[in-house]
């Protein structure tokens, strides 16, 4: 390794080449960070024209020297270990400035002898072989967008393309005089130090030390870094045959939420602080086979499609419309601290250990756990936990099919006590005249229940509607939110000694509630009035048996959450007793449902009163 400080001008030196490593992040700077550049330019540029001599030090730039074979059509090849961001931005700008200054020119010739002119001193090898033309190489997800901007096509898609268009809005107000001489203070008044490794060196290892201070990398950069480092040279035929498909089925902002999932589905934990230890620990036993890591990514990549699907149920083919229903109730519950364990069952139905029938009943295990907590007035800041913990407890048998997978799914959640439980049916009857279910927070929930609760209305399935939308219907309070003087005289005449402790106590309560498409038109309409109302809307049935009260009190709220958690019990799948689980064989360790960890989500994860 050596070091000495140089001047820009040497990174865009001919006859060498620098490429970014498929290890590395993509291109991710944005406004700010061209604003910055372009504002320490100017500053430059504003000094030499009061004739002050004034340098800016852009940092370290670190290459790892490739060998060659030494023919005079090769470039001498390095790659950047540190600062592609930098030396791809100054790319953009020497392009922004090159075809700013060629537009002053009066016709075409001239103007693409410029551009041909800037292009060969400071972007192309003009005179050697076609794979070493390119001065700069990016990933192959940018490597097109420069291509584009290089040659003069710019579009706007990609931030390489974004950066190019900054640069250009901000070089317009400027002559071409002044934008020439900008792109002499890049190459002498920009100086870096230039850090070259030799190629024994572990140019992957060095990277990670770079970035432990400053810009942190995200886990899924480290992970992304490793798996590329560990396949070598087979890394851009692996990028395109199987990455780029991850790439398209899980988009950037949930790269990181499928690795977690895929992580839990191995047998992990679910702390995303933790992703890049589980990745070392599924790859160290074949860091030195890119042949077994290359095997490991096509599984890896090959999942990320039954990810898209957990978060897009609808896109998913080759599954009952009862299955699809599970799946697309599950989405709108909220997917997210059941994911990992999910895409283990997806894993094992494509991998025909499991059939459509089998997958169905365990997604309606994994929803019933969630609905009957929910009802029972659980914290659901638990769930995340609980479910990586029934994951690893699958992953532990993956000889396990069919009907074991689905009765060992079970027991695990059955196992539970006190707060990691999965509520009994006497357990909901229990609750459901005390607990309040409905807050702002978890409306969907209460939602997603009451429609659930709706089908059982239906004595053929053929009638059952499609799942209701929450942008056409909602939630409504019988008794309102706010009691008017009407509801107050009301509850009186019906013998309520205390309205405003009934309405404390039994607001938010199941038996409160129902469904409506015309929630905003009810308000605090009169019990009569609301009935009538209700009765009009024919889309559902669960507002039926409301049309036959005539009063509005404790002992009438009660009774109808009475009746609809019987309809609640029949629509979720209990959990197994004690003695069914022993009869099964099937031992279950309370630590397995233990208590949350750091990842848990927090929305409502108090307790209802």
């Amino acid at each position: 390794m050596h070091a000495e400080e140089i001047e820009v001008e040497k990174l865009f030196s001919s006859d060498r080449q620098l490429l970014i490593p498929l290890w590395q992040r993509r291109y991710s700077w944005k406004r700010s960070e061209w604003q910055d550049l372009w504002l320490d330019l100017v500053r430059v540029a504003t000094a030499a024209e009061a004739n002050e001599k004034l340098n800016h030090f852009i940092g370290s730039v670190v290459l790892h020297a490739q060998e060659g074979t030494g023919m005079p059509s090769e470039a001498q090849r390095f790659l950047v270990v540190d600062g592609q961001q930098r030396i791809t931005t100054l790319t953009l700008l020497i392009c922004a400035i090159r075809d700013h200054i060629a537009r002053s020119e009066s016709d075409d010739p001239a103007r693409q002898a410029l551009k041909d002119f800037y292009t060969s001193r400071y972007l192309r090898n003009t005179t050697l072989g076609p794979e070493y033309r390119d001065r700069l190489v990016l990933q192959q997800a940018d490597r097109s967008a420069l291509t584009q901007v290089i040659d003069g096509v710019p579009g706007d898609q990609t931030l390489v393309e974004q950066a190019y268009q900054y640069f250009s809005t901000e070089l317009s107000n400027r002559t071409s005089e002044q934008a020439l001489t900008l792109i002499t203070h890049i190459a002498k008044r920009l100086s870096a130090v230039w850090v070259v490794l030799e190629a024994g060196d572990n140019a992957h290892r060095v990277f990670q030390t770079l970035n432990s201070g400053g810009r942190p990398l995200e886990q899924a950069d480290l992970v992304r870094n490793f798996f590329f480092l560990l396949l070598g040279e087979e890394g851009e035929q692996f990028y395109s045959e199987h990455w780029q498909n991850l790439e398209a089925d899980v988009p950037p902002a949930e790269i990181e939420d499928y690795l977690v999932a895929w992580a839990i589905s191995q047998g992990h934990g679910g702390s995303k602080g933790a992703l890049f230890a589980y990745f070392q620990k599924d790859l160290g036993s074949v860091e030195g086979s890119p042949t077994a890591v290359y095997s490991y990514g096509q599984e890896l990549t090959g999942a990320a499609r039954l990810f898209r699907y957990i978060r897009r149920p609808g896109e998913m083919s080759g599954i009952s419309v009862g299955t699809r229903r599970s799946l697309l109730t599950l989405s709108r519950w909220g997917t997210v601290p059941a994911e990992g364990l999910v895409l283990h069952l997806l894993r094992r139905f494509t991998s025909g250990a499991m059939d459509d029938s089998q997958l169905g009943l365990s997604i309606e295990i994994v929803l019933s756990f969630f609905a009957r907590r929910f009802l029972a007035g659980y914290a659901p800041n638990r769930h995340k936990s609980i479910l990586v913990r029934a994951a690893h407890k699958l992953t532990k048998q993956p000889d396990l099919a069919g009907n074991d997978v689905v009765a060992l799914l079970r027991a695990v959640l059955s196992g539970g006590e006190d707060e990691n439980s999965w509520p009994s049916d006497a357990v909901l009857r229990d609750r459901v005249t005390s607990t309040p279910v409905y807050t702002p927070t978890r409306s969907k929930w209460a939602f997603l229940v009451l429609e659930r609760i709706n089908r059982t209305f239906y004595a053929y399935e053929a009638h059952v509607p499609n799942l209701l939308g929450s942008s056409d219907y909602t939630v409504e309070h019988v008794m309102p939110q706010t009691l008017s003087l009407k509801w107050e005289h009301d509850l009186v005449d019906w013998g309520v000694e205390s309205p405003a402790a009934l309405h404390e106590t039994h607001l938010h309560v199941l038996g409160n509630l129902t469904l409506s498409a015309i929630n905003s038109h009810l308000h605090n309409r009169p019990l009569p009035e609301k009935l009538s109302m209700l009765e009009d809307d024919t889309s559902f049935k669960i507002n039926g048996a409301l049309l036959d009260y005539r009063r509005w009190d404790g002992q009438t709220i009660d009774s109808r959450g009475l009746d609809l958690i019987e309809r609640a019990i029949d629509s979720f799948v209990p959990p197994l007793s004690r003695e069914e689980i022993q009869a099964l064989g099937i031992v279950i360790d309370e630590g397995e449902v233990g208590s949350a960890d750091e990842d848990d989500e927090e929305e409502g994860a108090d307790l209802l009163p």
